[in-house]
Order: C-alpha cells, then sequence, then structure tokens
C-alpha cells in the first residue's frame, strides 16, 4: 500500500478589518418597497380574475370552516352523552352488591392464579398444559358467574335487567 502524504494548511489569512464609522447614510432602505394596505381592503371592488379566484377560495374554506366547527360541537355534544350514560351505569353496578361481590370474587381468582402461575414460573414447572388449565378455570369461572349473576338478579328483580 502507498502512503499518502497530507499536506495541512495554515489557517486562513487574517481579514483586514473594516473602520467603523457613525454613518449610516450608505445603508440600503429596505423598507422602500413596502406599501401599507388599507383596512378596507376586503371590501373593495374585485378587479382581476386572481382576485374572484381567491375570494372564492377563501369563501369556500370559510364554509368548510364553519361544517366542520358544527361537526365538532355534535361529537362534542354526544361524547358527553355518552360519558354521562357510562357513569350513571358505573354507579348503578356500584350500588348493587351482587355486581360488588362479582368484581371481588374475579379479583381474587385472577390473583390467585397469577401468583400460583409466577411460583410455577419461577421453579421451572410452568407448562402449557398448566397454562391451558389456568385459562379454562378462568373461563369456567366467567361462565358460572355470568349465569349466577343473571339468576340471582330474576330472583331479586323477578326480571333479568340490562339483557
Amino acid at each position: 500500500m502507498k502512503q499518502r502524504t497530507k499536506h495541512y494548511i495554515s489557517a486562513a489569512p487574517q481579514l483586514a478589518e473594516i473602520a467603523p464609522s457613525e454613518s449610516t447614510s450608505s445603508l440600503v432602505d429596505v423598507d422602500s418597497g413596502v406599501s401599507v394596505v388599507s383596512s378596507d381592503f376586503r371590501e373593495q371592488e374585485i378587479q382581476t380574475e386572481t382576485q374572484e379566484k381567491r375570494h372564492d377560495l377563501e369563501d369556500a374554506v370559510a364554509e368548510e370552516e364553519e361544517i366542520a366547527r358544527e361537526k365538532a360541537q355534535s361529537a362534542k355534544k354526544k361524547v358527553k352523552e355518552v360519558g354521562r350514560k357510562a357513569e350513571q351505569k358505573a354507579e348503578d353496578y356500584a350500588q348493587n352488591p351482587v355486581y360488588a361481590t362479582n368484581a371481588v370474587l374475579s379479583t381474587i381468582l385472577a390473583i390467585a392464579v397469577g401468583v400460583n402461575a409466577y411460583n410455577k414460573y419461577k421453579v421451572g414447572r410452568l407448562s402449557w398444559k398448566l397454562v391451558g388449565i389456568y385459562t379454562g378455570t378462568i373461563a369456567a369461572y366467567g361462565a358460572l358467574d355470568f349465569y349466577a349473576t343473571r339468576y340471582v338478579l330474576f330472583l331479586s328483580n323477578g326480571l333479568i335487567v340490562g339483557y
């Protein structure tokens, strides 16, 4: 392999200093091409096709914005109504002892299965067969809970609520 010689260039030459001057007469006026538009600009008569197209486009955009604003307001009202209904339903469930008992029992079962599965995993004895048994247990509990709750609600109210 050939070795390349590296040529380093020294720092750039120093620039000549510019003498400060107090005179601003040599500065360029950058505002000379700027003109002020009067506040009644939009009410002025349309004189070109470009202005007419721009006005039509602005009108179309304003209509679309109004439609979007109305849709957003109706969606907001709908979301609030759904939220109120969900809140009322949650309050009804919280006051019903059957649903409270179901929640407690489901939580206890989930914790028991989870802790048992974790302990089996720690000692290396967790298998797919055991996972299937745990899953079947939870599914059986869910079905039993569903039908037992329906039966209890039927006995207590004389009808099935929510079905």
